[in-house]
């Protein structure tokens, strides 16, 4: 399997994970994600944890894991009422856990040519997250084709437009956490 097939199938799986008998002594089954990652036996700067948001074990963990949160929303109106419910889920975890979660950034994406829809989205983001940079991806059918090839658009299409906002991205996380880009 590719990266992405292994990626969703580790995602998937950690909804069958979370049970009485795998979470010991962890009050609440959220630190499974977190045990996991100290485990690796290897140096990281960054650990990017994609999960869908919602009530659910794998939100939580992913939460729990990695408290720094890039909240992307796809350029449609159904998004606002999403990013609205990811805030009630987060403070609940807060809540529930003693955890802070910090926004990093946000990102606009699937953004087609000029929508009201799309436009009204961006404008939602740039309010809500007034105090962390959004970033806007368009719809391109080749971010597409790189997700199909288990590759990052970066690697599938380096010229696309797109690779610049996502260098932008990167550029703001190295600097968020101080790193030092040694390659």
């Amino acid at each position: 399997p590719n990266a992405v097939e292994t990626a969703t199938w580790v995602l998937e799986s950690m909804t069958q994970l979370v049970t009485p008998a795998t979470i010991g002594s962890d009050a609440h089954g959220y630190g499974l994600l977190d045990d996991a990652v100290a485990r690796v036996d290897a140096e990281y700067d960054i650990v990017i944890v994609d999960a869908p948001p919602g009530h659910n074990p794998m939100f939580k963990n992913a939460l729990y894991a990695a408290p720094n949160l890039i909240v992307p929303a796809t350029a449609e109106a159904s998004s606002k009422g999403a990013v609205d419910r990811l805030f009630d889920e987060i403070a609940a975890f807060e809540t529930d856990t003693g955890r802070e979660i910090d926004e990093i950034a946000a990102v606009t994406n699937r953004i087609r040519m000029s929508t009201n829809a799309a436009d009204e989205m961006t404008a939602i983001l740039a309010e809500v997250f007034n105090d962390v940079p959004v970033y806007e991806i368009p719809e391109r059918v080749a971010l597409s084709y790189a997700y199909v090839a288990g590759e990052s658009i970066c690697e599938h299409q380096p010229d696309a437009d797109v690779t610049e906002t996502f260098g932008q991205l990167g550029d703001h996380i190295i600097e968020a956490f101080d790193l030092k880009v040694t390659a």
